[in-house]
């Protein structure tokens, strides 16, 4: 036999391994599986197949197995809006959703201020993950809040840790509001919170604490909200996962433990998590813009579950499938995908019936349209990094004094509250950070003092203005050093919607404004 032919028997042996290794999973599987129809998941009564999982359960997560699949948004929104509705539940958080961007999303669904795009707008310009079913879902909640109390209303918040600069915003903006907010402003304390997760998360890449910071906010919500029932979507099955499952087969995930090991493990009898999977099709990655292919295996769960029914959805219930040894002691895969991906992947998947109480079926996933429609946020930031004489001076001393003379902005029409504001980092002889602050500049002149980490070698500044059209900055001087205007140097945001141009020959300082 030529080599051409000893390797189409070596496929044809495989293949046919494969082929008979599945009827007995098949089998078992198809005593846990019911099909679901479409009308199923579109309609306004209650989908009971799914609510009766979560009867005594007070945290739901409805996982995704890729970001920016229409039909995983369909049933999350359909979910979340049945256990709200029929089964008390009062809390619907986005889990990979930045915390920061929520705010005015969830002042609108609970109080009805401002308009839907001003509620979505800072998700859209942070993340563009603002799909037509959570817009949905957010003009739902708002309607079914009408009908009720202020304390027994609906949240509907994000916990993913924002980067600094938007903490930033977020504090900077919060705190100027003349309005007072009807929220309880514990929330957005405990968001701010989370600085020092912020920096180890986007700036160190200590992908721990995005885990870490997720949970705590979820178990703020659970401890301080009323009588809270907590909804989780908008959340991939990697993060909520009970136990270990997909981190076997992705390297950087492997000795980190998931929000959904740590609900598992802080509310045994209370967390129910139902994920998701597809045979095959298309998913929007938000990262690049594209539609991304997502590949088939016939040892995927995906594909062993399209062979049990016709319908293009489906639910599996995995309790029953822990009997099985066939399924238990497989090499069971999933798909995966996320926003970084070209090409969706199919993983190698460890306890795949003990990481999730029951898994979503569909048949062919196809890509969100995701809305990118919304006004953007006007944003000028400049920064400057003292130059080693001045640091010299600073760390002969203990503490950092900065002077901000001069300042004055041109607001936009449209922005109720335009901002100015100082962040201030240091780091130690490693470059990680070791200090973050910020503070707001009043017009005119301002000053500063922090005490200084005892590792801190160098420092930054960023001089940011929100909502407006030019800002102008006199003199900055940095513990009796006037730092000189042309070490500013200017950053064009890639949200801020806006071109922006530095003059520096004003006086002592310098403006920037639309160009």
């Amino acid at each position: 036999m030529d080599r051409l032919g000893k390797l189409l028997a070596f496929a044809i042996s495989l293949t046919t391994l494969a082929v008979s290794a599945q009827p007995a999973s098949l089998s078992a599987l198809s005593q846990s599986f019911a099909p679901l129809q479409y009308g199923q998941l579109t309609q306004a009564d209650e989908l009971t197949a799914l609510t009766k999982l979560a009867k005594g359960k007070s945290i739901v997560a409805v996982s995704e197995v890729t970001h920016g699949t229409k039909q995983v948004g369909q049933l999350q929104t359909k979910l979340a809006k049945d256990l709200c509705q029929y089964s008390g539940f009062n809390v619907v958080v986005l889990g990979e959703v930045y915390a920061t961007s929520t705010l005015l999303l969830n002042q609108y669904v609970c109080f009805g201020q401002g308009t839907i795009d001003e509620a979505l707008g800072p998700i859209a310009t942070s993340q563009n993950v603002v799909s037509p079913e959570l817009r949905d879902l957010a003009e739902w909640l708002k309607n079914e809040n009408e009908k009720r109390p202020p304390e027994q209303r609906i949240w509907l918040v994000g916990t993913e840790v924002a980067p600094p600069r938007l903490l930033a915003d977020a504090n900077a903006r919060w705190v100027s509001q003349a309005d007072t907010q009807a929220l309880d402003n514990s929330w957005f304390e405990h968001v701010l919170s989370q600085q020092n997760y912020a920096l180890n998360i986007h700036q160190n890449d200590k992908q721990s604490f995005r885990e870490d910071g997720i949970f705590e906010s979820i178990q703020w919500l659970k401890t301080h909200v009323p009588a809270a029932k907590i909804v989780v979507i908008a959340a991939h099955n990697a993060h909520m996962e009970r136990v270990p499952c997909y981190n076997s087969d992705i390297a950087p995930f492997r000795t980190i433990k998931r929000v959904g090991h740590f609900l598992h493990q802080t509310y045994p009898d209370d967390y129910l998590v139902i994920g998701t999977e597809i045979a095959g099709g298309r998913y929007h990655s938000g990262a690049d813009n594209q539609y991304n292919p997502m590949p088939s295996h016939p040892r995927k769960l995906g594909t062993l579950l399209g062979q049990l029914t016709t319908s293009d959805y489906g639910l599996l219930t995995t309790q029953p499938c822990r009997k099985h040894p066939e399924l238990t002691g497989a090499s069971v895969r999933m798909s995966y995908g996320t926003s970084f991906q070209k090409v969706g992947s199919v993983a190698k998947c460890t306890n795949v019936f003990d990481a999730f109480d029951a898994i979503l079926f569909i048949r062919e996933s196809q890509p969100t349209d995701l809305l990118t429609d919304f006004a953007p946020v006007a944003k000028i930031a400049v920064y400057v990094t003292l130059n080693p004489g001045v640091m010299k001076s600073i760390l002969a001393g203990d503490s950092l004094t900065v002077s901000i003379s001069d300042a004055t902005t041109d607001s936009l029409s449209t922005s109720k509250h335009p901002v100015a504001y100082v962040q201030l980092y240091t780091h130690d002889r490693r470059k990680k950070p070791v200090l973050y602050q910020t503070f707001t500049i009043p017009t005119g002149t301002s000053m500063v003092q922090v005490r200084l980490p005892a590792t801190t070698q160098t420092v930054s500044l960023w001089i940011n203005a929100v909502g407006v059209t030019s800002l102008k900055v006199g003199r900055v001087v940095v513990n009796g050093h006037v730092i000189q205007k042309d070490e500013f140097l200017l950053v064009q945001p890639n949200d801020s919607g806006q071109k922006w141009v530095m003059e520096t020959g004003i006086d002592d300082g310098f403006r920037v404004s639309a160009r």
